[in-house]
């Protein structure tokens, strides 16, 4: 035999050539006997498989007790929150669950449905009995004098009251009461069409009527920027909204406003509206107003609703409040006990003609449209297009920024002079405070207290001066310079200046 030598594992190598290597055959070691032992062996089934065997737990209408997810517990905690509040995303955080899976809930189960529709039911009344408690009642506001919070005091808000009666009127105007009588069967086995439902009738929305008001400050927050106001309404109950723009170069461009707020009540006065004062209640003269369709109202007010800001209206560039608003038909009202002049606009007392505006002031129905300072001293044009108006409505408007000036000084006094000139004086008013609930000065609400002068002599030159106190001397020296030494007469004008102007003009005369 030839020599055989090892070349690699697993093979060998010879004068015959190359073999394959015998495999070597271990015995495999033994497996380790288990430790005994003091319970039997038993094979356990799946969690799975045994808790399909277990009986679940039932409650007292049959349903399976639910462990996780929506269970009773949450759902009763989750419809009783709902039942107060009226949010769905608040009471689904409130039982730790998520507000798709509440809606999710909501579809599959017709039950929990009808729980959800009578608990938000109940919560939306409940929201609404507390606006109207809080317009009742009043919210705290706080007394601010020298920029400091002196105390606090409830102020109702009659807006908020009138806003909420008028959509009570709307809605019992769209409620409808069937009662059902038996039929002798004498009728009985014909055949009958199945007919169709019976759908609410498609109003028309008709035309747009827009109107453009420059109105002071309605609240006890002092504006910091050009603000006009825009009220919107149409002849026909139907009207809705319409898409605004606003122009304050002619027309060249126009910027967009968005869609108008909810439908004024307005109109325009079928009377004229006869001089008054702004320091008593007009129990005498009256104005006849039309609105522009029966579907509005207006409603009386108690005095004491009136002093707590109620029944706000503007005519023509006059805001004036009424207590008495008794129907004539056909959407008119006689307005009377009239409080003029408000918020400063005695300057518009004068000057009334028929067929002027008439917008209640009721600030859900107003849309605030900020300008840019440039504006004041300008027009503004609007522009108002909705889904009934063949061309667009437009309005047009001398803008003052009334929203930013001072009401006139009040109590203008003019005193002779122990040299023979003339001592002036006044009261200051403000932007803010109309209330007066602290009977203390009203805040200044501008960046200083200062004031314009105009004195006119019958004879002599015009003099302008400005102080930072209510009150001027206008001594024998001035009057000798102006030329005015030996006047008959002399007419005085007195503005305040604020961030946005001068106010209005409180003026008075004297003779010599």
């Amino acid at each position: 035999m030839g020599k055989v030598e090892e070349t690699a594992p697993g093979t060998m190598t010879g004068e015959a050539g190359a073999k394959p290597a015998p495999e070597l055959k271990t015995k495999p070691k033994p497996k380790p006997e288990p430790e005994p032992t003091s319970e039997p062996k038993t094979k356990r089934r799946p969690a799975a498989s045994r808790a399909k065997r277990e009986a679940p737990e039932l409650n007292a209408i049959g349903r399976v007790v639910r462990t996780g997810g929506w269970t009773e517990a949450k759902r009763e905690t989750f419809l009783a929150h709902l039942a107060v509040t009226a949010n769905v995303s608040a009471s689904a955080r409130l039982v730790g669950m998520g507000e798709p899976g509440a809606y999710k809930l909501r579809r599959r189960d017709a039950d929990f449905r009808a729980a959800w529709k009578a608990a938000l039911e109940e919560g939306l009344e409940h929201l609404e009995q507390v606006a109207l408690q809080r317009a009742l009642g009043g919210t705290l506001t706080p007394i601010i004098h020298g920029g400091e919070a002196k105390g606090e005091v409830l102020v109702p808000d009659n807006r908020m009251v009138m806003f909420l009666l008028r959509m009570h009127r709307e809605t019992a105007r769209m409620m409808l009461e069937l009662k059902l009588a038996g039929l002798p069967l004498a009728g009985a086995g014909r055949s009958a069409v199945a007919g169709d439902g019976v759908r609410e009738p498609d109003a028309p929305h008709g035309p747009t009527v827009v109107a453009l008001l420059d109105l002071p400050p309605l609240d006890a927050t002092a504006a910091s920027v050009p603000r006009i106001w825009a009220a919107a309404a149409g002849p026909l109950p139907g009207w809705r909204r319409a898409e605004l723009g606003w122009s304050i170069d002619g027309g060249a461009t126009w910027q967009d406003a968005g869609q108008t707020a909810m439908p004024a009540v307005m109109g325009v006065a079928e009377t004229i509206l006869p001089p008054g004062s702004s320091v008593l209640m007009d129990r005498t003269s009256f104005v006849d107003v039309a609105l522009l369709h029966d579907g509005m109202v207006l409603i009386g007010r108690d005095d004491e609703a009136l002093v707590n800001g109620a029944n706000v209206a503007m005519i023509g560039d006059e805001l004036i409040q009424f207590g008495s608003a008794a129907p004539l038909g056909g959407g008119r009202y006689r307005l009377s006990r009239l409080m003029r002049g408000r918020r400063g606009t005695e300057a518009a007392m004068a000057g009334h003609a028929a067929g002027e505006r008439f917008v209640l002031i009721e600030t859900p129905s107003l849309l605030p449209i900020e300008l840019p300072a440039s504006s004041i001293g300008g027009h503004i044009g609007l522009m108002a297009r909705g889904v009934g108006d063949g061309a667009p409505a437009t309005a047009q408007a001398a803008f003052l920024g009334r929203a930013l000036r001072p009401p006139s000084p009040a109590h203008l006094r003019l005193e002779r002079g122990a040299d023979g000139g003339v001592l002036i004086g006044w009261t200051r008013r403000s932007r803010t405070g109309w209330p007066w609930i602290d009977g203390a000065d009203a805040p200044l609400a501008e960046e200083a207290e200062r004031y314009r002068i105009v004195i006119t002599p019958a004879i002599g030159s015009v003099r302008t001066a400005e102080t930072s106190e209510p009150a001027y001397a206008y001594d024998a020296a001035r009057m000798a310079a102006d030329g005015a030494a030996g006047t008959p007469a002399i007419n005085i004008a007195v503005h305040q200046i604020g961030a946005g102007g001068l106010s209005d003009p409180a003026t008075a005369s004297m003779t010599f």
